[in-house]
């Protein structure tokens, strides 16, 4: 080794070893900005509970059905921990409830996102957007839970449902029975199917299906939608007597519309019963004095009235 080397071997050393400190300090500058960015990201944890507390809360006041308490207090668990899909989809449900269904939406759509889209949230998210109309929106969620999780049968009744506002009805019919294959036990899409039998003008497998409510144990009594339907197949296929009786059945409890008793009026004066078909009749004209139907029918009873006494009198 020369002398100028061993003069200069000591200050390269030197400097490797600043560089090498530099780069240190940097490293560590850079990992405690990241630390400290990872731990600003991570939620809070008192924030998570105080979101769960409110949560549980909300679905304790829905219990007891304090819905506007239930909502503020769904509203407080969003607003504490805005990343919790449960507190958005219970929101989202309250605020649905009261009508305001713009703000609904947006909490399920996020709710959905939240929860990476889960296909239940997708298929309630599809359900609302089918009852507001928006049948290619409710189509494109119900499509893509069906891809994601095959075997959800809310997912294929929403396809169904979508297929039926479009007046697919035999595509409709395979969906819904997809979802029935998938779970037996599905009220509402047991009574779609039978109404989609009605609509294809098939009675008998309307009425089949229908008589699967009391034999099949699904419900222990039988709802008034069942009934009412039930009411119109009769009629269809002639037995209005039993239409009667169903349709009277159907309208013994909770909200009875024009048309319920317009129906009952019309199956009462095929069945020979005037007076009970004049009763129903103006029941229904009562409520919506300018039912057409009910026009009509109470003009065909006053003609067979008169028919009926010109032919005493003879």
């Amino acid at each position: 080794m020369t002398v100028e080397s061993s003069i200069r071997h000591p200050a390269a050393s030197r400097c490797r070893a600043v560089r090498l400190l530099l780069v240190a300090i940097v490293s560590l500058s850079v990992c405690s900005i990241g630390c400290r960015s990872f731990y600003q990201r991570r939620p809070k944890s008192d924030d998570v509970i105080s979101c769960r507390q409110q949560m549980h809360r909300g679905l304790d006041a829905m219990a007891k059905g304090n819905w506007l308490d239930a909502e503020a207090r769904f509203r407080s668990a969003v607003e504490t921990y805005p990343e919790d899909e449960r507190a958005r989809e219970h929101f989202a449900e309250a605020l649905w409830r009261r009508g305001a269904s713009d703000e609904a939406l947006l909490q399920m759509q996020e709710a959905a996102r939240y929860s990476g889209d889960d296909p239940r949230l997708l298929v309630r998210l599809g359900e609302m957007f089918l009852a507001r109309g928006a049948l290619e929106e409710a189509q494109r969620r119900a499509e893509w839970a069906t891809t994601v999780h095959p075997k959800l049968a809310i997912a294929w009744a929403l396809r169904g449902d979508v297929e039926q506002r479009y007046g697919n009805i035999d595509l409709a019919l395979n969906h819904y029975h997809r979802a029935l294959s998938l779970q037996p036990q599905f009220p509402r899409v047991r009574l779609a199917v039978a109404w989609s039998y009605h609509w294809q003008d098939r009675p008998l497998r309307a009425l089949a299906t229908l008589n699967g409510f009391s034999a099949d144990g699904i419900t222990s009594s039988r709802p008034r939608e069942v009934l009412y339907l039930e009411g119109l197949v009769f009629k269809s296929l002639g037995r209005h007597d039993d239409a009667v009786a169903s349709l009277k059945e159907c309208i013994k409890g909770g909200t009875v519309t024009a048309d319920m008793l317009y129906q009952l009026a019309d199956a009462a004066f095929m069945a020979g019963d005037p007076l009970q078909a004049q009763w129903a009749a103006t029941e229904a004209l009562r409520r919506q004095p300018q039912h057409d139907l009910s026009l009509q029918l109470i003009g065909k009873i006053e003609t067979a009235r008169r028919h009926m006494s010109s032919a005493v009198h003879r």
